[in-house]
């Protein structure tokens, strides 16, 4: 056999697969969305299990919740510890939490700022957010103001609809404490930040 046909043969098995793949995903997130938890676990789990990161991180919030099998929080950080090391920015959202909460793990708050810093770096707002309020409270870090200012501003600037009013609100009251000079050195990390990330 030529290697052109090879090649031609490798590709369509790889293309069948991949949307085979795909389809089983997607028939398991409208299960999950419909509240067939048992069938959402009978699509989703062998995804996970093969490395599938939203899979893995579907999988997850279902073990973390209990739905379509037995609560499992281990394996719930687990699928969420291997879809965040692929980079997914809402399962290194969800393994932060983990980690301030101690599910499935060991309470470990240097873990959960790194975790979520990971998930703002990627551009999901909510973690963003997140760190806005976990440095205006002095959560894994000591309390800063201008730093969570500057997050309130980044994930403004990442928002939108509903969402973006309950940043604002959070925005909006932390600057009335704040000094022009505290509120001008945030406004300038904040640029500083966008512009560094975007990309």
């Amino acid at each position: 056999m030529s290697r052109i046909l090879r090649f031609f043969i490798s590709i369509c098995i790889l293309m069948f697969a991949t949307s085979v793949v795909a389809g089983d995903f997607s028939d398991g997130m409208k299960a999950y969305r419909s509240g067939d938890y048992a069938s959402a676990r009978a699509k989703l789990l062998p995804l996970a299990e093969a490395g599938h990161t939203r899979a893995m991180n579907n999988m997850a919030l279902m073990l973390k919740k209990g739905l379509g099998a037995p609560k499992d929080l281990n394996k719930s950080f687990k699928f969420f510890l291997r879809s965040s090391q692929q980079g997914f920015s809402l399962a290194q959202y969800n393994l932060a939490s983990m980690y301030q909460k101690g599910l499935g793990t060991k309470r470990s708050p240097k873990k959960a700022i790194a975790w979520m810093r990971k998930a703002a770096d990627n551009k999901y707002a909510r973690a963003q957010l997140v760190l806005g309020i976990w440095y205006e409270r002095g959560f894994g870090a000591p309390r800063d103001p201008i730093d969570s200012l500057m997050w309130y501003l980044v994930a403004q600037a990442n928002s939108k609809g509903k969402f973006r009013k309950t940043v604002e609100k959070r925005l909006f009251k932390l600057k009335k404490a704040l000094s022009d000079d505290q509120i001008n050195a945030a406004t300038e990390a904040a640029k500083g930040y966008m512009v560094s990330h975007s990309s």
